[in-house]
């Protein structure tokens, strides 16, 4: 069965995440010691943060692609995991010097993930999608 457009969008944007942590992961080894001179968020978070994503992603987006059955159910909680996440790190760890208040790019940020759920459960609820991770695979 052909992939449908929609699975193909889902893939691209988790190994896109899955990309983006591996970066972060990679590059915190790298500057460890010029990030550990720097206050406030410590490399080790950085690295274990970067290194737990990828570990996620790229296997997950390996399942969507092959459509396997537990894969979407995975994403689904996955991708709940990955906006907490996000939002604890936004809120607890990276704005710890600015605070909401002050911050207007919150806004930007509730109504991006809000859009991301939107399109998530619009790729999700497609019958072709559903049909697509029922195969067998």
């Amino acid at each position: 069965m052909k992939h449908p457009f929609r699975v193909t969008l889902l893939v691209l944007v988790v190994l896109s995440i899955a990309v983006i942590h591996l970066i972060r992961f990679v590059e915190a080894i790298r500057q460890w010691e010029f990030l550990a001179t720097w206050p406030g968020v410590s490399p080790l978070y950085l690295a274990l943060t970067g290194f737990f994503w990828t570990m996620v992603g790229l296997p997950l987006a390996w399942g969507l692609w092959r459509g396997k059955p537990r894969a979407l159910p995975i994403t689904q909680i996955a991708v709940l995991a990955f906006l907490l996440y996000a939002w604890f790190d936004r809120i607890f760890i990276a704005n710890r010097v600015v605070t909401m208040q002050r911050d207007s790019s919150w806004y930007f940020a509730a109504w991006a993930t809000l859009i991301f759920l939107a399109l998530f459960l619009w790729v999700i609820s497609s019958e072709r999608t559903k049909a697509f991770f029922r195969r067998d695979a």
